[in-house]
């Protein structure tokens, strides 16, 4: 005897509650009152374009404006859902309605034979052809289909559907009247399915509802497919844990304490990729709460962890993780890729990212604002060759200063200022008293040699004059260099006249400036006057500039006046600035220059071949200190 049984299938949510007329598409108003609009006034075009994310009502679109077609009971554009042309539609028996799948049939032959079955009558007032996910055709089948398209039979119309309407070639978007389906917003999603819910008889509180349109992100589909997951089980899946416990781990820098957290949601079988998801969407309601409060429906433990971590650290957690996310499609473990990201979080110093090399940045510039700028002492002139220096300080007495890290403006790094049995720093010529030393890299450079040079190996009785020893000349080497900043303004090959030369000394009435050679001598002569006031403007005082030949050459700095004795006192050597005042007023110095004349006794052997050189070679030679650029 032969054994029957009823078998009753479950259809699931989203196929039941499908919508069945226009009123009742949800979150698609415009494209529903339009074709309302067109089925009241017969003004149905021949070809249309749905696109749209998944899930939105555009198959469902579809067959509602099929039924309305070929109504025979048209209510007010409304199919009626009652006679046999809508029940026919509806359980996919149709014969007036064909459905086919772009992305299994996506070939010429498929569109040849849809072409040539357009053009066969229909039982009746319309043929409506479905064309799901149309831009997977390839080239030549949509090429194939766009003739019939544009100009169908009068009984044909054409409904495409796609979620990647990119990918439609411009050629059959221009052929259609193409609508575009959004994502619904949660409010118009959570009354859904408390709606269907309520029918279905499924009892949920209102957070678990939320919870569940959530998951459907935009989507009816997604969203009543995780209804019906929840009817099954019974209530709302938490065994993905409480993630916000992770994100107040990193705010606490606490890597141990995300790495268990996240540990033991993995452990309970989630996923490493769908845990990231999670902690993305958490994040972005942190960043909402944090930046528009309007926009967040956070709850308030998320908000208080979002005040907690603060809008830098929230944005950097969303990229990196989105990043992570991204990497985990081709990681060997993926759980690896996310801990690896959880641990860079809570340690910068780790991440070789660009974000976390500025951060860092922004740190050590917030440490070393606070740093003090150490002020200098009383200013200390630079004084003629002819006045009286003041005698150094004793290093056997002076106190000894301890390490102080001083901040040069403009300079590169901060410098350390070397601990000195004697901390002495001269003020740059012209500069203000109290004035921080050094608005540049050549200052920082002249108070740092300045500082260093105060400290004698052994003690002396006095002083050295300022003319002759290298701490004036140190000093008159930071001025030219602040001067050559000043001329270059003037032109630059101004700057590359005056490049080689030095000052030999400067008092308060005289600036004596040493030139290499004669020609530079005459050639900067002629420039006197453009660069006098620049010298004049750094000084802070009215000074002349004298400009002579460097006998001793650069670099040269007078010897140390020797130790006292009981012998009578010697007549004092010339400093350079006296023997540059006595070179400009004697023409000893440039007759002693001058190459030897017909009657002068020449020695053959002492004669040299001379060295042939290039013309650009002879013009750096004859302008010390200028570039060579080339013009592109």
């Amino acid at each position: 005897m032969p054994i029957t049984s009823s078998i009753v299938s479950y259809q699931s949510l989203y196929r039941r509650y499908r919508p069945q007329r226009f009123s009742e598409l949800r979150g698609q108003e415009h494209v529903a009152g339009a074709l309302l609009n067109a089925m009241r006034g017969d003004t149905v075009l021949h070809a249309y374009l749905f696109s749209g994310p998944r899930g939105t009502g555009k198959t469902s679109s579809a067959r509602i404006l099929a039924k309305a077609l070929n109504c025979t009971n048209l209510q007010n554009g409304e199919p009626c859902c009652e006679c046999d042309s809508c029940v026919q539609v509806v359980s996919g028996s149709s014969m007036d309605v064909i459905e086919l799948d772009a992305a299994s049939n996506n070939g010429v032959d498929a569109m040849r034979e849809l072409v040539s079955r357009a053009s066969l009558g229909t039982s009746g007032r319309r043929k409506v052809y479905i064309v799901d996910e149309v831009h997977m055709l390839t080239p030549g089948a949509a090429n194939t289909l766009l003739k019939t398209l544009e100009e169908p039979p009068d009984h044909v119309v054409f409904v495409l559907a796609t979620t990647d309407p990119q990918k439609v070639l411009q050629t059959i978007i221009s052929r259609t009247q193409h609508f575009e389906f959004r994502l619904a917003a949660l409010d118009t999603l959570t009354m859904h399915l408390q709606a269907v819910a309520t029918d279905a008889g499924i009892v949920l509180d209102a957070d678990s509802i939320i919870q569940v349109a959530r998951k459907g992100n935009g989507s009816f589909r997604d969203a009543l497919s995780a209804l019906d997951q929840v009817a099954a089980l019974g209530h709302v899946d938490q065994s993905a844990g409480n993630l916000e416990d992770v994100l107040v781990a990193i705010a606490a820098k606490d890597a141990a304490g995300a790495l268990a957290t996240v540990g033991a949601v993995i452990d309970q079988g989630r996923d490493p990729r769908q845990v990231t998801r999670d902690l993305v969407g958490v994040l972005r309601e942190c960043f909402l709460s944090l930046m528009a409060p309007d926009l967040s429906r956070s709850t308030e433990s998320a908000a208080a962890v979002a005040q907690k971590m603060g809008t830098p650290l929230v944005v950097r957690c969303i990229e990196m993780l989105g990043e992570a996310g991204v990497a985990m499609r081709d990681a060997l473990d993926p759980r690896v890729t996310l801990e690896v990201a959880l641990v860079k979080l809570v340690r910068p110093d780790l991440d070789s990212g660009a974000s976390a090399i500025m951060a860092r940045l922004d740190r050590l510039e917030s440490g070393l604002a606070a740093v003090p700028v150490i002020t200098p002492p009383a200013h200390v002139p630079i004084a003629s060759s002819s006045a009286t220096q003041p005698s150094a300080p004793d290093p056997v007495t002076a106190p000894v200063s301890p390490p102080v890290l001083t901040i040069v403006p403009n300079s590169p790094a901060p410098v350390a200022q070397a601990p000195a049995v004697a901390q002495a720093v001269t003020q740059p010529v012209g500069q203000p008293v109290g004035q921080p030393v050094g608005q540049g890299a050549s200052d920082a450079r002249a108070a740092l040699a300045a500082a260093g040079r105060g400290a004698p190996k052994e003690p002396s009785p006095a002083a050295p004059a300022p003319g002759e020893t290298g701490r004036s000349l140190s000093d008159e080497a930071a001025l030219k260099d602040r001067w050559m900043t000043a001329i270059e303004t003037v032109s630059r090959m101004t700057k590359a006249m005056f490049t080689g030369g030095r000052f030999l000394s400067v008092d308060e009435t005289t600036a004596v400036f040493a030139l290499p050679n004669d020609m530079t001598l005459q050639r900067c002569t002629d420039r006197l006057a453009d660069v006098t006031p620049s010298l004049r403007s750094l000084v802070g005082r009215d000074i002349s500039l004298q400009l002579v030949v460097d006998v001793a050459g650069p670099g040269s700095v007078a010897p140390m006046p020797p130790e006292p004795t009981d012998a009578p006192p010697a007549v004092a050597a010339a400093s350079p600035a006296s023997a540059a005042r006595s070179a400009m007023k004697s023409p000893t110095p440039m007759a002693a220059r001058r190459p030897p004349g017909p009657d002068d006794d020449i020695d053959l052997s002492d004669l040299t071949d001379v060295v042939e050189t290039s013309p650009v070679e002879t013009i750096m030679s004859a302008f010390p200190g200028a570039e060579i650029v080339e013009s592109p």
